[in-house]
């Protein structure tokens, strides 16, 4: 119908106001839930919503405080590519500032992005190297940690797929082998 979401991309909690926010990358809009209101009225809709920019839009995105988002953008160079980055976000008047660190050896940035506001780190964990770069809320690289299987060279292998901070630590999704094998006995 009119009011469905036809797309679902990235729902982000923003605890402190109690709202969570819903992509549609179908209409290119990002909705605004408020928990109360979707509790007590099964046909809320909500009436605040992000339009987002086709030419550079936040795919994934964690709260730090009430106008601010960390979030992984993607912004389109062709019909079939694109470039990824780590950018704040100004989620009142939809300003994208990207941060300036990209490690020198990475031919084409695929990332997953995991957030902690508590102690104001973010990691970058990639899915084409063995890597997972971490930085402070500013983009200062504290430090980059290089798995068994660290070479300059992208390759067939995955790595990272999804990641989150538990307290002190980083956990994550982690394959380290081809993502696709094929099997001739099959």
């Amino acid at each position: 119908g009119p009011q469905e979401i036809t797309m679902l991309g990235h729902v982000a909690v923003d605890n402190k106001e109690q709202n969570f926010y819903v992509s549609d990358h179908g209409k290119q809009k990002i909705y605004k839930f408020n928990l109360d209101s979707v509790l007590s009225n099964s046909v809320y809709f909500p009436k605040d919503d992000i339009e987002m920019n086709i030419k550079k839009f936040p795919d994934t995105y964690f709260f730090i405080n009430d106008t601010i988002s960390l979030a992984r953008v993607i912004e389109p160079t062709s019909n079939s590519t694109f470039n990824q980055m780590i950018a704040k976000w100004n989620m009142i008047d939809n300003e994208i500032f990207p941060l300036k660190y990209t490690h020198p050896n990475i031919e084409q940035k695929r990332i997953c992005l995991a957030v902690e506001p508590q102690i104001t780190r973010y990691v970058e964990c990639y899915h084409q190297y063995d890597l997972i770069s971490m930085f402070d809320f500013n983009g200062e690289l504290i430090c980059n940690i290089y798995g068994p299987n660290w070479t300059e060279k992208k390759d067939r292998k995955k790595y990272y797929r999804k990641a989150l901070f538990c307290k002190n630590h980083i956990v994550a999704l982690y394959l380290g082998e081809d993502s696709f094998i094929e099997d001739l006995n099959i």
